[in-house]
């Protein structure tokens, strides 16, 4: 009787420690979104939306970004790589870090996607995640964040865009 109560004890010791690693990369909180949506601003509408090729990536991956633009006008934005921009949700402090994608600024010249544009001309972009650094932790969640701007002249113009998406990345 005593060894099934030391193994029941074992396995739910087992399984919590298992479902609190799984939470340590687990995706950010309503509340945590929240504070993301008040950092950045009233940007995110809906009609910019960025994409992954997938939401799990390995150390040594690629993450393909796909911008597609829903506006109705033209959106510009500061380099070929949209500007993207990488944040980490530290769950000790309640804040949104900034955290480095590990490469630099992509060509300075503007990029611009129309809108209603085919799929092949809508934004895409890749980056590696070789030089990402993870502190120790087997996983880390990134939020990648896009902004934009379209004209005062077009369509809904004069406004600031933005767009994000998470993605998990694990160590070696």
């Amino acid at each position: 009787m005593r060894s099934q109560s030391m193994e029941c004890y074992v396995l739910r010791m087992s399984l919590m420690l298992v479902l609190l690693l799984a939470g340590c990369a687990g995706k950010p909180s309503e509340q945590a979104d929240l504070l993301f949506t008040q950092m950045i601003g009233p940007i995110f509408d809906g009609t910019l939306l960025l994409h992954t090729d997938r939401e799990r990536y390995t150390h040594d991956d690629w993450v393909a970004v796909l911008l597609e633009n829903q506006t109705g006008g033209t959106v510009y934005f500061p380099d070929q790589s949209f500007g993207v921009q990488g944040f980490r949700y530290n769950e000790s402090t309640g804040h949104w870090d900034p955290y480095s994608l590990g490469f630099g600024v992509g060509n300075p010249v503007r990029k611009r996607i129309e809108p209603d544009a085919r799929p092949i001309e809508q934004g895409f972009y890749q980056f590696p995640t070789d030089r990402m650094v993870f502190d120790g932790a087997k996983a880390i969640r990134i939020r990648l964040l896009v902004i934009g701007y379209s004209l005062p002249l077009e369509r809904g113009g004069g406004q600031r865009r933005g767009a994000y998406v998470d993605i998990e990345v694990t160590a070696r």
